[in-house]
């Protein structure tokens, strides 16, 4: 785990700067970031594959029983978040130029599974949460006002019908409502999305990293809100020219966003800096 990061490397507190950061880099440590991605990939595919066996052998074919419930959250909870988790960790030392090795991809398991998956939930939980209040209501809206509860019934694929019953008006309140419901949980899930970082590289519990997420984001949401916009639309732009640059678009989306992470912290930590030796001049004036 590393301490003080402000004097190790400088990294541009932008969307732009974030992304060439991320490109900058990309190439210097392919090898690392192919292997280690490549085993994350593979490891989490073998598991899936061995449990979904485990569980017919036992004549579990229901997706959704019980039995089959606990052990797909099992595999989430100890193979695919902390594997995640640590590639997330080798693109922060990548983007930081701290010399990123594949064992890296490994370091939640240092002692630090738990804590991994705890957080995980937490900010799972976090997100869901911001979405009730006015998922709620627009259920609410939708269900009195759009389409009555005694009113009329249209049958499965008639779009049509119910567009031209609705009218334009209440269809523009719908889409807008729509739109409603997803900002909450969006920008929830941009600010505590320092989280997998703070667990790892800072040794933070669950609800200190998402107390710390929350707060180190403030006054960083447009940035983080960019890389992940920005990452969407590389990603997508990946598949529509060649459905394999979907993978290197990923990775630089997973370097930019470790990227706006470090100019983050680093932001933070300077500042942090600057004040206390501001302070200790003003002490020593007096």
């Amino acid at each position: 785990m590393v301490g003080t990061h402000f004097d190790e490397v400088i990294i541009d507190a932008t969307v732009a700067g974030a992304y060439r950061r991320a490109f900058r880099t990309f190439g210097g440590s392919f090898g690392v970031l192919l292997v280690a991605g490549t085993l994350a990939v593979i490891i989490g595919s073998v598991v899936g594959w061995v449990v979904g066996l485990a569980l017919q052998a036992i004549g579990e074919t229901q997706a959704v029983s019980p039995i089959a419930t606990v052990c797909n959250l099992a595999t989430q909870a100890l193979v695919v978040t902390p594997l995640s988790n640590g590639w997330q960790y080798v693109c922060l030392r990548v983007v930081r130029g701290q010399g990123a090795a594949v064992g890296d991809l490994f370091e939640p398991y240092r002692g630090r599974l738990f804590v991994t998956a705890m957080s995980s939930l937490v900010q799972a939980l976090l997100v869901a949460l911001s979405s009730l209040p006015v998922g709620i209501a627009f259920v609410v809206v939708v269900m009195t006002g759009v389409v009555p509860l005694g009113g009329t019934r249209f049958s499965e694929g008639d779009v049509t019908a119910f567009l031209t019953t609705i009218g334009p008006l209440k269809l523009s309140g719908l889409l807008i409502g729509l739109v409603a419901v997803l900002i909450p949980p969006f920008i929830v899930s941009v600010r505590l999305s320092l989280m997998s970082y703070l667990v790892i590289d800072e040794g933070r519990g669950p609800l200190e990293a998402a107390a710390v997420s929350w707060s180190r984001s403030r006054g960083s949401v447009r940035l983080l809100a960019g890389v992940t916009v920005a990452g969407g639309l590389l990603i997508a732009s990946g598949m529509i020219v060649f459905v394999i640059g979907v993978v290197p678009a990923l990775v630089v989306f997973f370097l930019a966003h470790a990227a706006a992470f470090a100019a983050v912290t680093t932001r933070q930590e300077a500042d942090q800096a600057s004040y206390i030796e501001r302070q200790r001049k003003k002490d020593m004036m007096w």
